[in-house]
This record gives C-alpha cells, structure tokens and sequence, in this order.
C-alpha cells in the first residue's frame, strides 16, 4: 500500500509539475544565500561552489530538516523523500537546472569551481526533498562545509519557488585518534 501511495504522488507531483514551469530550487536557495543570509552571516574567506548542481549536491550529508524550521526534526526516508522526478530531468546536459548561474557572483567571496573539489571551504545545496504525502512545499540544505565544522542553512520553498522560512544549525567535527 505503502509502495502504492508513492507511485501515485510521484505521478501526480509529475503531472502537476508537466503542467507547469519546475522552479530551479538549487538555484533559488543560492541566490537566497548570497542575497540574504551573506547579509547576516558573512564569510570569512572565499567559499567554493560548483557550476553543475550535481557536484553541489552533498554525498557525506544524510538530508535532515531541524525541529528549527518545521518545530519538528524531518528526516529522509521517514518523513522525507528526494524529489526524485525533478532530479530526473536534472541529469540532462540540455535541462535549464543543470548549470547554476552566476552571473552576479561577488568573486571576492566565491570561488567557482567546474567539478567538486577536495578542499575548503566548499558550498553544497541539497536536492530538493518533500515531506511524503505532501508536494506543495519541498525542503533544501545549503552546507558550508568548512574543515572542523558545517554550518547547515535549512529552507522550506513553495512550489511557486518563493522562500517561506528558513533556519541555521551548526555541527562540528570532532576527531578522535
């Protein structure tokens, strides 16, 4: 029934979303951090992004949303999954969320790299993610993953592409020998 349930969301938020225009989520949650939260949190030195959402897309990372944004800590795979037909079309060369563009990019904060690269510190923004049952809002991790610690910026947008909220969290790696 389970299994039932989300083939058929995954085809109605595929039809609805064949319907109309895919906002660029990764896109749009970069922009929100340069425009927005920069403003709040500024860098210390020039952080590393990617020019293809693939290689911002974090692999170490298990996608979590913090009770911070929603009151309540999400987690992928219970309560979350990828919005896996918007990643789909995302694999495309000729697909228009393939590539972020920055064209208004401050160089004197970012770096911008082709491929992933070892080395920090690096921005990463999530694939997008949808509470299970409900395609209207979808949730994304902006990481800046620095060498001892990841600041984690966690946004909820509308499918219209419009921020609604957003929240901070911090983690640091401590390393035992």
């Amino acid at each position: 029934m389970r299994t039932f349930l989300t083939s058929l969301i995954m085809l109605f938020s595929f039809t609805v979303f064949g319907q109309l225009e895919i906002p660029f989520f990764e896109q749009i949650a970069f922009d929100f951090y340069k425009d927005s939260i920069l403003s709040i949190y500024p860098l210390e030195r020039k952080i590393k992004v990617f020019r293809y959402t693939i290689d911002s897309h974090p692999t170490e990372h298990k996608f979590v949303v913090q009770n911070c944004l929603t009151g309540r800590t999400l987690a992928e795979g219970e309560e979350l999954q990828l919005f896996s037909t918007y990643l789909l079309q995302q694999n495309d060369w000729d697909a228009p969320n393939f590539e972020l563009k920055y064209s208004t990019l401050d160089k004197s904060l970012f770096k911008i790299k082709n491929r992933a690269v070892q080395g920090h510190p690096k921005l990463l923004i999530s694939a997008p993610h949808f509470e299970k049952d409900k395609v209207e809002v979808v949730y994304l991790n902006i990481i800046e993953d620095h060498k001892n610690f990841d600041t984690v910026y966690h946004l909820k947008i509308n499918i219209e592409g419009e921020v609604l909220n957003w929240c901070r969290t911090e983690t640091e790696t401590i390393i035992i020998k």
